[in-house]
């Protein structure tokens, strides 16, 4: 039987705020949401997902109701945004939206899962559950305005949390969700420079300006004319390391004296020079190209903060000739650099560029609308997220137990904002790496972006042989 329906939680999750959590409320947007807001347009919508393969039977109820707690707990999830009289945006919680969750068996998503997100009309949170006979699979979509990729966990902790118990053995003690600070989202504007000098701040923040504008990088060269019809999430595919791969590429990585971070930048940027190998013959002989790293800028007190972004970005530029060389060279420098970005906490420089740009009205949205490639592509690594959770659940064979589901499998798909036509995430799950790759499908078919996964983890394996 195919069922397909979009419901509504009988319990919301209003219910789980809290005097303190409303009293908070309305909140203005930082620079960096607002960025992420204005940045979302048809093709490139700002949003990433996060998938979870269980093996069992969802219990329905039980998922409405973890995802209203999970929701509620996490209250930028909940908050719609809204503009005063000024013009400036705030979340607020005056309305009483709630995420819309789909349900389908045996049939493709509906088309209302596919659509581009509007935060003044509805939260930032989607949940879509697909079932199969003794196996499922769990897409939760968030707008990166409301979170980044680590925050996200946090929903996902309560989430697992809720299910587990009310669905896990009657005898068993159910697992205890951790105390939220709700103040620490009032500290989302922070960002503590790591330069003393304010005229040094000021030096490099348009350092990268310029770097940003002038030396322009070379997009992923498309393969098609471009289809405005596209599905947005038909270009994502995802590619799985063993345990034993994964255990020798640490190993590797660790020979080389190398974090295994910096390997997969080094392969990444070998992977883009192969695919765009036809630039050899154009006019420009050594083109730019740049790879985006997002860096969390959580201290220790930030852990017990509900859902929130507190990430910065950093960019590692390449010319191809640099790139060229031989493999060792380059691994080489991009672990030097990868050690200077945490020292430094450069993503601190990214946040106080971007707070300079917000300052002067429209500057931000005149930037966002320069029509130029300002990052080749985006590297993303979570690490193990299931290590991250302050929740521990038990585990069967390695995976986690939830109640009544095994989780066989954690992954998800990074932003892909405009003009940056790739974005990759790797994570960790029972020790193997997974890849996933989000390719702009307006200008590449999905067996481009299958191709280009070939290829950067044939660069990735040539290291193991």
């Amino acid at each position: 039987m195919t069922t397909l329906e979009a419901t509504t939680r009988p319990g919301s999750p209003h219910g789980y705020l809290d005097a303190a959590t409303r009293g908070i409320f309305p909140l203005r947007l930082t620079p960096f949401e607002h960025y992420m807001l204005l940045d979302g347009a048809p093709g490139a919508w700002m949003v990433f997902t996060v998938i979870i393969e269980a093996a069992g039977t969802v219990d329905r109820d039980a998922l409405q109701d973890a995802a209203a707690f999970a929701t509620g707990r996490n209250p930028l999830c909940l908050a719609t945004v809204t503009t005063d009289f000024l013009g400036r945006n705030f979340w607020s919680l005056e309305h009483d939206h709630q995420p819309e969750i789909y349900w389908c068996d045996n049939s493709p998503p509906p088309a209302a899962w596919s659509r581009q997100p509007d935060l003044t009309a509805e939260v930032g949170v989607r949940v879509l559950v697909e079932q199969q006979p003794d196996q499922a699979t769990i897409t939760v979509k968030f707008h990166h305005a409301v979170t980044d990729g680590v925050g996200s966990g946090q929903w996902i902790d309560d989430f697992l949390v809720r299910y587990a118990t009310l669905t896990g053995p009657a005898d068993s003690a159910p697992p205890q969700p951790i105390q939220l600070d709700v103040q620490r989202l009032l500290d989302r504007r922070r960002h503590r420079l790591p330069l003393k000098s304010r005229w040094a701040w000021l030096w490099h923040s348009f350092l990268e300006l310029f770097k940003h504008f002038f030396q322009v990088p070379r997009p992923l060269q498309m393969t098609r004319i471009p289809n405005a019809d596209a599905d947005y999430f038909s270009g994502i595919v995802t590619h799985r390391f063993t345990a034993d791969e994964t255990q020798q590429l640490r190993r590797i990585a660790r020979d080389q004296d190398a974090s295994l971070n910096a390997c997969l930048l080094c392969d990444l940027f070998r992977a883009i020079v192969q695919w765009n190998a036809a630039d050899e013959k154009s006019w420009f002989r050594d083109p730019w190209y740049r790879i985006n790293m997002p860096l969390s800028m959580r201290e220790g007190a930030d852990l017990t903060s509900p859902a929130a972004n507190f990430v910065g970005l950093t960019f590692l530029h390449r010319r191809r000739s640099t790139i060229a060389v031989d493999r060792e060279h380059l691994l080489r420098s991009v672990e030097e650099e990868c050690e200077s970005i945490k020292r430094s906490r450069r993503g601190t420089l990214f946040l106080a560029t971007l707070s300079m740009i917000h300052a002067i009205p429209g500057l931000l949205y005149l930037s966002l609308s320069v029509p130029l490639c300002l990052c080749t592509a985006v590297l993303t690594n979570l690490g193990d997220p299931t290590r991250r959770m302050q929740t521990r659940f038990p585990r069967r064979d390695g995976l986690l137990v939830v109640g009544n589901l095994l989780i066989t499998g954690a992954g998800g798909a990074p932003t892909l904002r405009r003009h940056t036509n790739a974005a990759i995430s790797v994570n960790t799950y029972c020790d193997q790496l997974t890849f996933t790759l989000h390719m702009n499908t307006k200008l590449f078919t999905r067996e481009d972006a299958e191709r280009f996964l070939e290829i950067y983890v044939a660069e990735i394996r040539s290291s193991l042989s």
